[in-house]
């Protein structure tokens, strides 16, 4: 299988699931073990250049649970399909010109056992300020996620905060509706209930990757807003008492929510005029690799 992207994210989650089943039931340890081994996907030709090919995941075998490697890419990758698939239908009427800030809400740190309450709390203080004049005013459209864990937490915490991407209108900098820095502080303190909370905000902007690569702003910024609500490695640094706890307090977190203009769904369908679908290859994970269900090779 050359989609290597698969092939590591179930070696990875394989790794990960040893951590998670002791705290699961019978049922749902097997499925998160197994999630990933069976792959199926739809194969198009290009119609304009038949050496051309793409290969797209069509169904398969998978637990969906929140803290499932594959099956935590697969929804964050759907996510990001749909909203840039927004971005760019907006970007094809003259009418919508829209630009877009990159917001960061957080609250102070609480202890792992309190996530559920916290969260809550913060959903309900958002939904508080979306309701404020200025906000009605100024944003026409927000995706928001939520992450339950900063780069420097300390044991037993939970540092659970927002990323959310806004869209406004093109106008905005030089607006009545432009809403400075200390405004956005405001809005979220007062909804929260608690003075001079942390926030950031920012224009979206490119981002340089580690191998040189160059990512558009607006890929950068969905990409940073819909990713997991736990990276691979803070799962790992987790003790067993708290991610224990972290996937007790979890249960029910909706990941992402979105409003205004991001409410409907976009999504980019392939091309049948320049696609044709040639077959569908099927895939099962066995010896540490994915090999084509059609064989009775022992893929070594």
């Amino acid at each position: 299988m050359s989609d290597l992207k698969y092939v590591d994210r179930k070696a990875m989650g394989l790794a990960n699931s040893c951590r998670l089943v002791k705290f699961l039931s019978e049922r749902r340890a097997f499925s998160v073990k197994h999630c990933g081994d069976f792959l199926l996907f739809d194969v198009y030709r290009n119609l304009n250049d038949p050496d051309l090919t793409k290969r797209i995941l069509s169904g398969g075998m998978f637990c969906h649970y929140r803290f499932c490697i594959l099956c935590s890419y697969r929804k964050c990758r759907k996510l990001q399909h749909e909203i840039l698939s927004a971005i760019n239908h907006f970007e094809q009427d003259p009418a919508c010109r829209f630009s877009y800030l990159f917001l960061t809400l957080t609250v102070p740190n609480c202890a792992m056992a309190d996530l559920r309450e916290v969260a809550s709390r913060m959903s309900y203080a958002f939904s508080k300020m979306t309701k404020v004049k200025i906000w009605r005013l100024a944003v026409k459209g927000y995706v928001r996620s939520i992450e339950f864990i900063g780069d420097h937490t300390e044991n037993g915490m939970a540092h659970p905060h927002f990323h959310v991407l806004l869209a406004v209108d093109s106008s905005y900098f030089h607006s009545a509706e432009y809403i400075s820095f200390e405004q956005w502080r405001a809005l979220w303190s007062n909804a929260y209930g608690v003075d001079n909370l942390i926030v950031r905000i920012e224009k979206i902007r490119t981002k340089y990757l580690p191998n040189g690569e160059k990512l558009p702003a607006k890929i950068a910024a969905v990409s940073e807003c819909l990713k997991y609500s736990m990276d691979l490695t803070d799962l790992k640094k987790l003790s067993s008492d708290d991610l224990k706890h972290l996937m007790e307090q979890s249960r029910g977190i909706k990941q992402c929510n979105r409003g205004g203009i991001f409410q409907n769904i976009f999504n980019d369908p392939v091309d049948l005029c320049e696609w044709e679908l040639v077959t569908q290859e099927g895939f099962r994970w066995l010896n540490n690799k994915y090999c084509p269900l059609n064989t009775d090779e022992a893929c070594e």
